[in-house]
């Protein structure tokens, strides 16, 4: 039977073609074999699986908690950047203003007014009354608060301005019974809870009345340090000097520069002469060369060249607030938001030069500022050009 081939098998043994099903499907069986093996190691070495997926990853990286279907929204996360700027004494906010005439008007966001509306009044005379107050329904973070004085007139109060976190314990945050002002109020204090504001008046050079247009609370944050001025230190080589005062101008203030700020334009100033003036339209329209239009504020520093030792009386008048240091030492504090207002100071100064520094700023509307001296037995005069000074050292240090 060569040549005949008989295919024998066991019995119950498959053939040929259920073999390499048998194989295809042991095959198949040692993946999935692999497979759950290589998911159970890798679930044990992660350890245990969470209870609820994971949400998107939150601003710190961590990953956010998933919300519980029926459950309360969660707070914001602690490192979660706190929105500031918002005006909090308003009635949204649940502020209630008293203590006044009129005292709806301490918080309504309008500052029209005229001689029988729009702003809140009280007799200083009444010595019941504590001043404009507002009361919050709790404490909110404040760094920073502002009003408006009466300001259709000419009119100058002098005013002390408290801050409490609970309404029963009272901290003054400005005083100003030794120096009248007027117009818009800005008074900064380190970031604090409040719960209530109260301006009280002192006096008024028109009445008994004291005039409120408008008091806003800010959160604006810790405070940023204003610039300072130098240091007294060596002085430069004549050589070294360069004409003018190195100035710096900043726009869009609503006080002094801070170590923060930088300045719009810098350029040397031959002398501090701006007189009072409207502000310009546009930069350089101003008369006698002012910069800046609208809010702004400035920075002049170099030195004063005194030709003979003798007593200096210095004159410093501006619209707003301005300061002037000689050697690092403050001679002249022309501070707060007013019309032109002059102050003036008096040192013995040796022959030689002198650190001169002013800071100063405009809230808006018109400006001036104009720094005069005069020796004992002299004119007084603007501080001449011939006289002002900067190093372009410290100039380069400072830019």
């Amino acid at each position: 039977m060569d040549g005949d081939v008989t295919r024998v098998g066991r019995k119950g043994a498959p053939g040929a073609d259920d073999t390499r099903g048998l194989k295809m499907a042991a095959a198949i069986l040692g993946v999935l074999c692999i497979l759950f093996a290589t998911a159970a190691g890798l679930k044990l070495a992660s350890g245990p699986a969470p209870a609820a997926p994971e949400g998107p990853a939150s601003a710190s990286g961590k990953p956010a908690a998933t919300p519980v279907k029926g459950a309360p929204a969660a707070s914001a996360p602690a490192n979660k950047k706190r929105r500031r700027g918002g005006n909090c004494l308003v009635a949204s906010r649940g502020a209630v203003p008293s203590g006044c005439d009129r005292a709806e008007t301490i918080n309504d966001g309008i500052t029209d007014f005229d001689g029988h509306r729009g702003y809140c009044s009280y007799d200083m005379n009444n010595k019941s009354l504590e001043g404009c107050l507002i009361t919050l329904p709790k404490p909110v973070e404040l760094s920073r608060i502002r009003f408006l004085l009466w300001d259709k007139d000419d009119r100058q109060f002098t005013y002390i301005a408290y801050v409490s976190p609970d309404g029963k314990e009272w901290r003054a945050v400005k005083d100003t019974s030794d120096k009248p002002t007027r117009s818009w109020q800005d008074i900064r204090f380190d970031l604090q809870p409040v719960k209530a504001v109260r301006i009280k008046g002192l006096t008024s050079t028109a009445n008994s009345y004291f005039h409120v247009v408008e008091v806003e609370g800010y959160d604006d944050g810790p405070l940023v340090p204003l610039r300072a001025p130098p240091k007294a230190g060596p002085r430069p080589s004549s050589a070294d000097l360069k004409p003018g005062l190195w100035a710096e101008y900043f726009d869009e203030m609503d006080g002094y520069a801070t170590v923060e700020d930088r300045p719009l334009l810098a350029r040397p100033e031959p002398k501090i002469d701006f007189g009072a003036m409207p502000p310009p339209q546009q930069p350089e329209q101003g008369l006698k060369g002012w910069p800046m239009s609208n809010a702004s504020a400035a920075v002049f520093t170099g030195y004063i060249k005194i030709e003979k030792a003798d007593l200096y009386t210095f004159f410093l008048n501006s619209d707003d607030g301005s300061k002037l240091y000689i050697d690092g030492e403050p001679v002249i504090d022309n501070d707060g938001v007013h019309g032109m207002t002059e102050l003036w100071g008096q040192l013995d100064l040796s022959a030689g030069l002198h650190r001169v520094w002013i800071t100063y700023f405009n809230m808006g509307g018109a400006m001036g500022l104009v720094l005069q001296y005069k020796p004992r037995n002299d004119d007084r005069k603007v501080v001449p050009e011939d006289v002002l000074f900067h190093d372009p050292s410290e100039r380069e240090t400072r830019e």
